[in-house]
């Protein structure tokens, strides 16, 4: 589960020779741009010529600074819970108050990764919150709803496989097709990848048939090591997905 988002800002330029008013005045701007509650916040000065250390206490986490102006460079710390819409925001401020400053940005999800041990518990909300999944996945299993709720299961494993690779894997037909319906609830969906996966899983279908192939085999092995032996119905050899899917855009 996402718990929050974690912003980590290199920036060089005027930003890192603002005083020490002008710094937490864009800090405080930040927050409040944001939507975050301020609870405190305090700067101290090291003198001329050397840097400042400040932090603005929030009732969502933090910002914090420190700059070093004779190497001409201010590095920010930002970490709030909730959206990270929210932290882009506070991001977004920070860089069109000083936009002869140069940035570099990481953003880090804070997450405990408990869906492994909790795969029935999230697939069983997931189903109470979008019922015509479960209805449409029952459609594609004969009418089975048992089996239906055993292949979202399936696609929550796979998700999870995912969010935790940065090569691409590729389900199988059943699974796909299970993904498929899931995908169409756009907003729900949305919704579980940023609160359950930390980014947005895209599906991203090929023609290479080989190299969906090798995909596959990766996606199982994964599978063994994670979470036991497979289900033979769900994750066997035959009708394998002839599509790239998972974290295309992180495969090395």
């Amino acid at each position: 589960m996402i718990f929050g988002h974690h912003a980590l800002l290199d920036a060089s330029g005027p930003i890192s020779k603002l005083n020490s008013e002008d710094i937490i005045h864009i800090m405080k701007g930040a927050a409040l741009e944001a939507g975050a509650t301020i609870l405190k916040h305090n700067i101290h000065d090291f003198g001329p010529q050397f840097g400042k250390t400040g932090v603005v206490l929030l009732a969502e986490s933090h910002m914090s600074v420190h700059t070093w102006p004779e190497n001409d460079y201010a590095a920010f710390d930002i970490f709030m819970c909730g959206k990270k819409d929210n932290l882009l925001k506070a991001i977004h401020f920070i860089e069109t108050h000083s936009p002869q400053s140069k940035f570099k940005v990481k953003i880090i999800a804070r997450r405990y990764d408990n869906i492994k041990e909790n795969v029935n518990t999230i697939a069983e909300k997931v189903i109470n919150d979008i019922p015509l999944l479960l209805n449409k996945t029952t459609e594609i299993l004969n009418g089975d709803i048992q089996l239906a709720k055993s292949g979202i299961k399936e696609v929550i494993r796979f998700l999870w496989l995912c969010s935790n690779s940065n090569k691409t894997l590729s389900p199988s037909k059943i699974v796909d097709q299970i993904w498929h319906q899931f995908i169409l609830f756009t907003q729900d969906y949305g919704a579980f990848c940023e609160l359950y996966l930390g980014r947005f899983i895209h599906h991203t279908p090929s023609a290479d048939e080989t190299h969906s192939m090798g995909s596959y085999e990766l996606t199982i092995r994964k599978y063994l090591a994670e979470f036991g032996e497979p289900d033979d119905f769900f994750w066997n050899n035959v009708g394998i997905c002839k599509s790239e899917c998972g974290a295309c855009s992180n495969e090395e």
